[in-house]
């Protein structure tokens, strides 16, 4: 297949999944139409300032700004439409954003990923919808180990990757804390009182055991079950 560049009217070769050209004689950018597909893009709402801020803790290496394809579904939303697959991306579904018109100057083409095409197991895909979403590509290396973490820039939402970015480790509650200081001050106490009163060491620990287990019973019925 073949087109001119808009710019120069040098005739180019465009591939079979090529959307995004380069004029190679000026420089010039253009968007390659398919008829029947509406190419949209999704504005972010977050910049990379904000970004970091909402991760706190991870250390950062590099973040870019990609853009994915999702295919509008009529009352269903949108759904992936990679020409490659994305594991961190597997069906996911992006919030709406604000959308326009996808044109040459909204981003680079290094930022856009190519939609999927046309399959003989999939006719006529290409007469569809493609809403271009964008999506912060950051590069961690927490532990030493490199990990790829993305973060939906409309929502602000990490949706894969670096797992332990995403899912923190879970710190006690206070009233966690709380009642582990009373219970171990009690069974502490008991354990002192049975000795001063002329028990053993296993007859103390068995007391200290008998008012851990009374104290958490207490708890529970108390301050759980209230």
């Amino acid at each position: 297949m073949k087109t001119s560049c808009s710019q120069c009217g040098a005739g180019l070769r465009v591939l079979r999944r090529e959307f995004f050209l380069r004029c190679p004689y000026c420089g010039a950018r253009m968007l390659f139409e398919i008829p029947g597909r509406i190419l949209m893009i999704s504005s972010p709402s977050i910049g990379e300032d904000s970004l970091r801020r909402l991760l706190p803790g991870v250390g950062i290496d590099a973040v870019d700004l990609v853009y994915y394809p999702f295919r509008e579904i009529p009352g269903a939303g949108l759904e992936a439409a990679f020409s490659q697959p994305v594991p961190d991306l597997e069906g996911y579904r992006p919030p709406s954003g604000a959308m326009t018109v996808l044109s040459e100057n909204d981003a680079s083409p290094e930022q856009l990923m190519p939609p999927a095409g046309e399959s003989a197991e999939n006719p006529g895909s290409e007469a569809s919808t493609i809403v271009y979403h964008p999506f912060f590509r950051v590069r961690t290396a927490d532990r030493g180990i490199p990990e790829t973490l993305f973060v939906d820039a409309v929502s602000g939402l990490p949706v894969g990757g670096a797992r332990a970015a995403s899912n923190p480790v879970t710190l006690p509650s206070a009233s966690f804390i709380e009642a582990l200081i009373a219970l171990s001050l009690l069974s502490g106490a008991v354990f002192a009182a049975a000795r001063l009163a002329g028990a053993g060491l296993q007859g103390g620990l068995e007391a200290s055991l008998v008012a851990c287990i009374a104290g958490c019973a207490l708890y529970i019925r108390f301050r759980i079950l209230r």
